[in-house]
């Protein structure tokens, strides 16, 4: 059952919750998928570890997004295949 907004709680101040709880939610998935990498990845120094994941996460998030956002599909595979490829090779 969905609760109607009261003269207490414009619809405004209903947004900005709503998106600061999408926002935490997100913050703890993504610290969640960051310790997931640094566990995956080979080598006893955390904080290089750390480092590799971020920037692992960000180009296969990145690369998801723009192959998604292009409508030719054979540059949307060229971007997926492209940051695998240079992922998979040792740093």
């Amino acid at each position: 059952m969905r609760v109607a907004p009261s003269a207490h709680w414009p619809r405004k101040s209903l947004a900005a919750i709503s998106g600061l709880v999408r926002l935490s939610l997100t913050s703890v998935q993504v610290k969640a998928d960051l310790e997931l990498l640094v566990g995956l990845l080979p080598g006893r120094d955390k904080r290089a570890a750390r480092s590799k994941a971020i920037l692992t996460f960000s180009a296969l998030v990145g690369a998801m997004s723009l192959a998604r956002a292009v409508s030719d599909e054979a540059l949307s595979r060229e971007i997926l295949k492209t940051v695998a490829d240079l992922l998979k090779k040792p740093a």
